[in-house]
């Protein structure tokens, strides 16, 4: 057993020496304070100064009360990078005649794109990255899951590659390319109901003490020395600027990028648009910096969306259903194949009427009957099948629980009228039980039978 631990620990030592010497430097600069540095060169042109190392110096001191050696070594990591460019230029007013100044100023886009990304896809910060050979994804020596690919000599291939290509190869329970885009199409449109469609809007910062969208002049400083406190962040959002997205943005998307490629029927799997998300949320904690409120609605965002895209992988009738809501009986529309019926227990509510969505490590993913038809997991000793006799359940009737017995009873009468259209009325045993189902919940209610 230890000769086996050893010689797997020495497999994980090999692979990782492996990948620290395929890694490269691609960037090293901090995204945020990078865009920092840019705004503060930007206000320093507008006031037709040279933005030199003093001025950026004390705009970044006051703005974002950030320390001289800060701004010193974010600006030799930006120009490194080529995120900023360095100029020298001959003074012609005043003591500063005939003296040469070195200043910055922003930097051009690149003509030509580059195949890869500049930051690591899983933590999205720069360093030494591992480039993929089949996308442009690049990751951290140590982002990289230990048993992602073996040790060998042969071109790196992301996880995330690997699980798009198994995607595709993979035929069981596949929905044709159109209806696939036109639930995905819903999907967009409840994303758009959690985050800005707009990543690349920004907010600007004013220095403390001063107007919103003023900077403090040369002449200005001497009387604002001494104040202290946090920036306040202003109102108003500056103009998304393309050319910052150029330079920190490989693959650019977004929601309208989304929603455009489901109109156009380009999603091929499910898969295909979770990483389309996922590239959203890299794009917005590099742009707008990891503990950024907007990069919180991003992750907030993607773990919706995984949510919906595990209900459109388990059930589209149910994901169609609860998206269209064609009637007041959309719920009791049985699904093909129809889900299993049970009475589930959450803590603090009797049991009720639920369907069973899927069933993991006994766990009863289930969606409720009544007004919310809410969704929640379930433990298996909280579960009791539908044909349990309901006096044994201590339910007490109310008005919401007597809503979802309704509910499961219209739900049961349409699976009994459609039993070509589904698995559990084909048995005649089956139908005879659902019967029987219906009448004892009308008794129990004191409903007379159809």
């Amino acid at each position: 057993m230890k000769e086996e631990i050893s010689q797997t620990d020495n497999v994980r030592n090999k692979r990782k020496i492996y990948y620290q010497m395929k890694a490269q430097q691609r960037r090293c600069s901090d995204t945020l304070n990078c865009q920092y540095l840019w705004d503060a060169i930007t206000t320093i042109r507008n006031h037709k100064q040279l933005p030199s190392f003093d001025r950026i110096r004390r705009y970044m001191s006051r703005t974002h009360n950030m320390e001289q050696d800060e701004v010193e070594k974010h600006l030799d990591d930006c120009a490194n990078d080529n995120l900023i460019a360095v100029t020298r230029k001959v003074g012609q007013k005043g003591s500063k005649v005939g003296v040469e100044q070195e200043g910055f100023r922003l930097p051009t886009p690149p003509e030509e794109a580059d195949r890869h990304d500049w930051y690591c896809f899983e933590c999205h910060s720069g360093g030494e990255v591992i480039c993929c050979s089949k996308c442009y994804r690049v990751f951290h020596p140590d982002c990289i899951p230990s048993q992602d690919q073996p040790f060998s000599e042969e071109p790196y291939v992301c996880t995330i590659c690997k699980k798009r290509l198994h995607q595709r190869s993979e035929k069981k329970n596949r929905l044709n390319r159109e209806e696939l885009n036109n639930m995905l199409a819903f999907t967009v449109a409840r994303l758009k109901e959690r985050v800005i469609v707009n990543i690349l809007e920004r907010v600007i910062t004013a220095p403390p003490s001063t107007k919103p969208g003023v900077y403090l002049t040369d002449r200005a400083v001497g009387s604002h020395q001494g104040m202290s406190g946090r920036s306040e962040q202003l109102s108003g959002a500056m103009a998304s600027e393309p050319w910052r997205a150029q330079l920190l943005l490989h693959h650019q998307m977004d929601l309208n990028t989304l929603e455009q490629k489901t109109q156009d029927l380009r999603y091929k799997t499910i898969y295909d648009f979770e990483i389309d998300v996922l590239a959203i949320v890299h794009n917005v904690v590099i742009y707008h910096g990891v503990h950024s409120s907007i990069a919180d609605m991003a992750r907030q965002m993607l773990r919706d969306c995984q949510y919906d895209l595990i209900e459109l992988d388990q059930c589209k009738d149910c994901y169609r259903m609860s998206n269209t809501k064609s009637d007041k009986y959309w719920f009791c529309k049985p699904c093909h194949p129809p889900h299993h019926l049970v009475y589930a227990k959450q803590k603090g509510f009797p049991y009720w009427p639920a369907k069973v969505i899927r069933i993991e490590n006994e766990m009863y993913d289930v969606r409720f009957f009544g007004s919310q038809h809410q969704r929640a997991v379930i433990e298996k000793s909280h579960i009791r099948p539908i044909s349990v006799n309901i006096h044994t359940l201590q339910v007490k009737r109310t008005s919401a629980w007597n809503k979802a017995c309704e509910e499961l009873k219209k739900h049961q009468e349409m699976l009994s009228s459609h039993p070509s259209d589904n698995v559990l009325a084909t048995d005649s045993e089956h139908r005879q039980q659902h019967r029987n189902n219906i009448t004892r919940i009308l008794r129990f209610l004191d409903l007379p039978a159809n």
